[in-house]
């Protein structure tokens, strides 16, 4: 049993990630399909509130982590906490009272990604502040757990309270596991230090501090860079991936929701594997490995369509979820320490809001270039391209100095 199983500061705030993280997943499928069933929406609407889901990384990003920089983190987390869930059950009333519509939904959706973006980027940098940086890659793997066990239960348990109770319920129990997170924080027996208060205007010279710190450093730089690389061409693929799978390889509902939980149960294993690794694996190779597995899962995407009408076809899917999601959890996990290790706490918010707007942004563009491309090429061509691309992020990493990083807290 590692020490962070007896730190109840720790366990306190991996409690709140792993409500917020399950009540975001259930949130999600929740929120689509009241899109779909209560408004009747259209591909377009959809697209509309995807787009909500990134905008706000655009329009908020920056300020956000110098909010993140300049506050204790720990009302922050609590507060963000507290306003998604006021949002979310005014959503709920609304949709009780039949008088949702879409730009109500759009409207709600995009000030709780606002949110998350806060709670996310400070809940980075509060780790740091509560644990020894020995712990911090056994801290990581444990919180990817959570998220990936959330991504395996969230959305069938989303699916089922809107088919037996209703999408407005789904949405309450989204609204009270932002509650039991906020109550645990809350409860946190951690004294913060002060920092700095709100006062002055946030200047663009303190926005921009993120990026630099990111883009400057010979290690986070290619890093970012591989991640806005796998942002635009992962996001093309995840946007057609049910279409593909669905559509062309003519793989049945059930068997697409068994083939995407082999990729939450990956991505599971792999963060009850990642501290054992990382204490016998080089941090950089590690990391690079992570990301061609993921690289490889890709490529798997498209070669099954190439073997539509045979028993491959299944079986080279699941391979793709194991092994993508696999590399990413144990990549993610190493990379986010990493961050945690090297990065004045000072400007650790304003660093993860860059990183996140690198991973977040590009996604959209990605997708509707692929989507004008694939009018006129068809899905296969174009995923193979994206397949690619995506091949080019272990490759940006392998010719950086990441490659030989021993270890995630070495100077």
């Amino acid at each position: 049993m590692t020490p962070l199983w007896r730190h109840s500061g720790f366990l306190h705030l991996w409690g709140a990630q792993a409500a917020s993280t399950l009540g975001t997943r259930i949130g999600r499928e929740a929120i689509t399909l009241a899109a779909v069933i209560l408004l009747g929406a259209s591909p377009m609407d959809l697209a509309w509130l995807n787009l909500a889901n990134a905008l706000p990384y655009a329009v908020f990003g920056l300020a956000a982590g110098v909010l993140i920089d300049r506050v204790r983190r720990r009302p922050l987390l609590i507060a963000t906490d507290l306003i998604r869930a006021a949002l979310l059950l005014l959503l709920c009333w609304v949709a009780w009272s039949g008088a949702l519509h879409l730009a109500i939904l759009l409207g709600v959706m995009f000030l709780v990604t606002s949110c998350t973006i806060v709670f996310d980027a400070a809940h980075h940098s509060f780790l740091p502040t509560l644990i020894e940086k020995r712990h911090l890659v056994d801290a990581n793997a444990k919180q990817e757990s959570t998220a990936a066990a959330s991504e395996i239960v969230g959305p069938p348990i989303g699916g089922v309270l809107v088919q037996s109770l209703g999408a407005p319920f789904a949405i309450l129990c989204d609204a009270l596991s932002y509650l039991a997170s906020a109550l645990l924080i809350w409860r946190l027996p951690h004294s913060e230090p002060p920092r700095d208060t709100l006062g002055g205007r946030v200047t663009f010279a303190e926005m921009k501090v993120g990026f630099q710190v990111v883009f400057r450093h010979r290690l986070f730089r290619p890093l970012a860079i591989a991640k806005t690389i796998r942002a635009i061409c992962g996001g093309a693929v995840g946007a057609f991936y049910v279409l593909y799978v669905f559509g062309e390889l003519q793989v049945s509902a059930a068997m697409l929701g068994v083939i995407v939980g082999f990729g939450g149960v990956a991505a599971l294993a792999a963060a009850f594997v990642t501290t054992r690794i990382a204490a016998v694996t080089p941090a950089g190779p590690g990391i690079i490995a992570g990301f061609a597995a993921a690289a490889i899962g890709n490529a798997l995407l498209p070669l099954a369509g190439l073997m539509i009408g045979t028993w491959t076809v299944i079986p080279l899917l699941i391979l793709g979820q194991l092994l993508g999601d696999f590399g990413l959890a144990y990549a993610f996990s190493m990379e986010r320490a990493l961050r945690q290790h090297r990065i004045d706490n000072a400007l650790l918010g304003r660093a993860a809001i860059a990183i996140a707007m690198c991973g977040n942004v590009p996604g959209p563009i990605g997708a509707i270039l692929a989507g004008i491309a694939a009018e006129y090429v068809g899905l296969t061509p174009v995923l193979w391209v994206c397949a690619a691309g995506y091949a080019l992020s272990p490759l940006v990493i392998l010719l950086s100095d990441v490659r030989r990083l021993k270890r995630v807290g070495e100077e």
